[in-house]
């Protein structure tokens, strides 16, 4: 999940939830770069409290996104990202989804992990797949995914981490195929 230091200030006063869980899906694409995610949030009090977060987009790999989709949770765009509040009942859970479509810039894509570390404790349970064409060459992701399959063009990553505090964020660099590839190789 993503925080800032508004965020961080909160902390430091007593935020009455904490950032328990996340699971996401990256698809790449020759173009494009679609990020699905859920976050799971806990209640830590007996009342019922209003959540609220700052979600930044990486800008250095991408433009703003030209899709968001958020269910459970209102949100509002900033110059950088979203700012989304939600409820929580009593000691329980919410989970948030959030879907967001960017343009890519280069052969190089980015989703902000890092700053889970602002929460100050481990996401108790992390799962993170990236999905590209099965073409593409030189592969580099910065967390070890552990398993690979490969589905008709596409080739994807996948990896299941707990008490996870990541050093770094997710970055997924790659070079094209270079004689005989296509547009439909590439994307599908």
């Amino acid at each position: 999940m993503i925080l800032t230091g508004v965020l961080l200030l909160s902390l430091f006063l007593g935020v009455p939830y904490s950032f328990e869980s996340e699971s996401i899906v990256v698809t790449l694409d020759s173009a494009r770069i679609a990020v699905e995610g859920e976050y799971t949030f806990k209640n830590l009090t007996g009342e019922k409290v209003e959540a609220y977060l700052y979600y930044p987009f990486p800008l250095d790999s991408c433009d703003y996104p030209d899709e968001i989709v958020v269910e459970n949770a209102d949100f509002s765009f900033a110059p950088e990202g979203i700012r989304l509040s939600f409820p929580i009942e009593p000691e329980g859970r919410k989970c948030i989804k959030i879907r967001y479509v960017q343009r890519l810039k280069s052969t190089y894509a980015r989703y902000i992990l890092r700053s889970t570390r602002s929460w100050g404790r481990p996401l108790e349970e992390a799962y993170y797949s990236v999905s590209m064409p099965r073409i593409w060459q030189k592969i580099y992701i910065s967390i070890p995914l552990d398993r690979v399959e490969v589905k008709g063009r596409r080739r994807i990553f996948f990896g299941k981490f707990s008490d996870f505090m990541p050093e770094t964020d997710l970055i997924v660099k790659w070079k094209y195929r270079s004689a005989g590839a296509t547009a439909e190789d590439s994307d599908n």
